[in-house]
Parts: structure tokens; C-alpha cells; sequence
């Protein structure tokens, strides 16, 4: 049986609840006396009613003052819902949950009058179960961005990138990501894009390193990451890869990344620090971790031909510093020629960026 949930955010407290719907009909207002009580000045006392009808889930408002909405569209007659959509009763924002077995509904209904609502927020995006399809069905198409060695400006590997390729889910992998931060689905989508990213490279026999992306809430669980880079290797256990950790990735441990560093170099990972030079500055972290690659983030690089001097000191003795640990530097998002002859003379080993070459999917660069 499918058990239904709305997640909102109720009162003065700012953390995200959950109100249980079953059994349903489930009727919603400030009214006290309800089982689904939501106290807040937009919502009517008797706002909306939540039932079954021919196995479909639907909502009625009413007759409220501001109003249902669902998925931000007003509605005026009994409108189906389903797993991840957004309602708003007046401007308090709930979306909609089900923890039960698969479900299959589809929308009918009679008419009912209602008046339209201000503006309304939009704390959860919507295309939870959208997501949730493009996880299970790896919906994406992988790009690859080739990695420059600054020596003979030959391609020495690729970083993998992502396009969503549901219809109904933006193609950007940073909206995808925004929607997966809000239903704790980051880190499967993550680990999905990982293992296409591996196979689609092997597939097309892409030549050189690959580097593939964590997102910083993995870091929260260590196990799970380092399990899924072992089961990643067996899976591929000839292609070279090189994992990369985001600036952002907060770590409770301090020794986090060293065990990390210890157990992909036992499964023949190198390790890199992506977008470095903004947010926690892994300064200590590169010393007692020391990782193959540190890819100097694109703030740092971008005209950096008319960069001041306090920027270029910082970016030389960066440099410097990593050469001292033999660690290999990367420069990101080179756009230009006079960016690139400027990362040359301060001496990166390795260029990325549209200056050499855009993200495309692997039949531009196979070898097959």
C-alpha cells in the first residue's frame, strides 16, 4: 500500500517536516480539529482535500481565499497528483511524498472555483519523480572535455561531464544537481552519472585519464563513496581514472582524505582536488594528503593575462608550493589565447577550458 507524505516547512522552526496522509481522504486547513493541521495565515481554515478515486490520487480545493496550486498552476477543478509534485495552498509550499510501492496515477475531475494566489515560493523544485526516472533509466548523455598537456599541447584524457536527457528535467547538470539536493538524491545521481561517465569513455575507447566528479555531500559518507569506487573497479579494471573532490566537500574528519587517498591508490585511482583557490582552500589538506592534481578554479583564471600582481604572486607560489609535493596542476576554463600564454609562463603542466576544445559527446573524440 502506498503511503503518502507532505514535506513542508511549518511555523517559526526552519526544518523540513513530513505530515503522514494515510488513510486518505485527508482534508488540509488551520483548523485545529483536522489530522492534517497546517497553521499559517494563507491557508484556509478548510483549505483542501486530499482522496482516491479510481486509484488515482487527487486534490480539491475548497472553495479557499488564495487559492491551490500544483506545480505553481492554480487549479480550479479536482487535479491529479503524484510522487514529487509541488502544491502551494495559498503560499505555504508543500511536495507531495510516497514511500510506498511503485504507483501509476493520472488526473479527471469536476469543477471548483477558486481565486489566484500572490506569488509563490519555490523552496522545493519540482521533478522528483522525474529524477528519480532519469536515475533508474541513466536518462543522460555523457560530453568529455579533453585535458591539455602543457608540454606539446597534445590530449592527454578527458573530464567527464553530463546533459540530462529527459524531456521533462532541465539538461543542465547543476539544476539537475539542484533538484537532487532537495529529496537527498545527490549522491545516487552522482554515483550514476560515475558509472556512465566510466562505460560510455570504454565504450567509445577514449584515450587518457578520466576524471569523473563527486558532489560534496558525498564526503558526508566516506564509506559509501570509497564502496562505490571499488565496485566502479571491478567494473572497469583497466581504465585509468582520477576522482575528483570539489572545494566545497565539507569533511568532519580531518584525516578523511588521506584514508581516501590510501584506498583509491590500492585500487589504481589517482585523486584530484577540483575548483581549487575558493572555498575552504584545502592549503593543509594538500601537505597531508598530497593528491595527483590540484585544478586551479576558474576565478583564479579568468583574465588572468590582467590580473593584478597580488593574484599572480598568489597563483605562482601555489604553483610552487605543489611542485615542492609533486603534485601536478591543472588550470581550468582557459578561454583565450592570452589566458593560455599566461598560465604558460607560470608554469601549469596541464590546461582545460573552450580554448582548446568544448565539452562533446564521445563520438567526437572515438577511437573505435
Amino acid at each position: 500500500m502506498d503511503r503518502w507524505f507532505l514535506q513542508g516547512i511549518f511555523g517559526t522552526t526552519n526544518t523540513l517536516q513530513e505530515i503522514p496522509l494515510n488513510p486518505l481522504p485527508q482534508t488540509l486547513g488551520r483548523d485545529e480539529h483536522l489530522t492534517c493541521t497546517i497553521s499559517a495565515p494563507t491557508v484556509s481554515r478548510n483549505h483542501a482535500r486530499i482522496e482516491i478515486h479510481n486509484q488515482m490520487l487527487l486534490i480539491i480545493d475548497l472553495g479557499s481565499s488564495n487559492g491551490t496550486f500544483v506545480n505553481r498552476q492554480p487549479i480550479s477543478a479536482p487535479t491529479a497528483i503524484d510522487h514529487g509534485d509541488i502544491i502551494h495552498l495559498g503560499t505555504t509550499e508543500l511536495r507531495l511524498i510516497n514511500r510506498g510501492p511503485e504507483h501509476n496515477l493520472s488526473d479527471t475531475g469536476n469543477a471548483t472555483c477558486i481565486m489566484r494566489a500572490p506569488s509563490l515560493s519555490d523552496r522545493f523544485p519540482t521533478g522528483i519523480r522525474e529524477l528519480e526516472q532519469l536515475i533508474t533509466a541513466r536518462a543522460v548523455k555523457m560530453v568529455y572535455q579533453p585535458i591539455i598537456r602543457a608540454s606539446d599541447l597534445a590530449c592527454i584524457g578527458y573530464e567527464a561531464l553530463c546533459r540530462g536527457a529527459n524531456v521533462h528535467l532541465p539538461t543542465s547538470p547543476m539544476e539537475l544537481f539542484r533538484i537532487a539536493e532537495s529529496f537527498n538524491l545527490a549522491t545516487p545521481l552522482s554515483e550514476m552519472l560515475r558509472t556512465e561517465a566510466v562505460a560510455v569513455a570504454e565504450l567509445h575507447n577514449l584515450q587518457g585519464d578520466l576524471l569523473i566528479n563527486t558532489h560534496p555531500s558525498e564526503l558526508q559518507n566516506p564509506d559509501r563513496l570509497i564502496g562505490s569506487m571499488v565496485q566502479l573497479r571491478k567494473k572497469h579494471p583497466r581504465s585509468p581514472i582520477t576522482l575528483e573532490i570539489h572545494e566545497h566537500a565539507i569533511m568532519e574528519d580531518d584525516n578523511l582524505l588521506q584514508t581516501l587517498k590510501q584506498e583509491l591508490s590500492r585500487l589504481n585511482i589517482k585523486l584530484a582536488f577540483d575548483d581549487f583557490g575558493v572555498g575552504q582552500s584545502r592549503l593543509m589538506e594538500m601537505i597531508e594528503t598530497q593528491p595527483n592534481l590540484i585544478k586551479f578554479d576558474k576565478k583564479l583564471i579568468e583574465n588572468i593575462d590582467t590580473a593584478d600582481t597580488t593574484r599572480i604572486h598568489l597563483i605562482n607560489s601555489l604553483i610552487h608550493f605543489a611542485k615542492e609535493l609533486k603534485i601536478e596542476t591543472l588550470a581550468e576554463c582557459v578561454a583565450c589565447e592570452a589566458e593560455f600564454i599566461t598560465c604558460k609562463d607560470m608554469g601549469f603542466e596541464y590546461y582545460q577550458g573552450y580554448h582548446f576544445a568544448k565539452p562533446h559527446p564521445p563520438e567526437f573524440f572515438s577511437f573505435t
